[in-house]
């Protein structure tokens, strides 16, 4: 485990009080290690560790993880514990299918009853976005791209949709763009910019040209993931050397 954190559960520890709200707390950092990419797909989450850390009892730390499991975030293993999720490139092309879709949906039924206080939270949710790029903030950016989503869920008034879409899309979020908005090439304020267009597309009133926007944005996202791996691959060849 790395130092950082140590240092972050030990702060942690120090702050945990009630039970509920210790499960709560334990869950809330270990999903922020998670999509900050401080714990890593594929590392192991080992309860009784994670709790003699805390100072806390290991059914707390497990009640936290079960919660972690229901969100996609973490995967339990019969007899090795729990680890971070891994997903690969099918699964996330999979993901991707479903999300085009229920995010198209999503988008659909918001527009059913739009209102000006709709407008002023996707708008700030965008200039969020804006100022996080501008500040080339990775961390900070990526916590507002995965919140703008959210509030588009959240518009549609539909808790079942909202729920469906964040259990498949925060993973794919914690595994892929940790990774990928780090990458020196990776543009924040283009990734901005898409966004703000799908923000302004569903403010127009136009349903047609929102379910357009939101799907032509999603397949560009899927097809940067796919040029990022291609390069990944293409830089690992080369690092590696014919012979090596």
């Amino acid at each position: 485990m790395k130092p950082e954190i140590f240092a972050e559960l030990e702060v942690l520890s120090q702050s945990l009080g009630q039970k509920s709200s210790s499960t709560d707390k334990v869950c809330n950092t270990i999903r922020d290690l998670i999509v900050t990419g401080r714990l890593k797909p594929g590392d192991r989450i080992v309860e009784t560790r994670y709790a003699r850390l805390l100072r806390i009892g290991q059914p707390t730390v497990r009640e936290a993880l079960k919660t972690l499991e229901l969100e996609g975030l973490v995967v339990r293993h019969p007899n090795r514990g729990c680890s971070i999720v891994e997903l690969s490139f099918e699964q996330i092309n999979q993901i991707f299918r479903l999300r085009v879709e229920w995010e198209a949906l999503a988008v659909d039924l918001a527009m059913d009853n739009w209102a000006e206080w709709k407008t002023k939270r996707l708008m700030e949710a965008v200039q969020s976005m804006k100022d996080a790029a501008l500040r080339h903030n990775v961390m900070e950016f990526y916590r507002r791209d995965f919140e703008f989503h959210k509030t588009l869920w959240q518009l549609s008034d539909n808790p079942f949709l909202e729920k469906a879409l964040s259990q498949i899309v925060l993973p794919q979020f914690a595994f892929q763009m940790v990774e990928q908005i780090q990458h020196p090439g990776y543009d924040f304020v283009v990734s901005a910019e898409a966004h703000e267009r799908i923000a302004r597309a569903v403010i127009s009133g136009d349903k047609e040209l929102a379910n357009q926007v939101v799907r032509a944005t999603v397949e560009s996202f899927r097809k940067d993931y796919e040029e990022y791996l291609a390069s990944q691959e293409a830089a690992a060849g080369f690092t590696a050397g014919p012979g090596n």
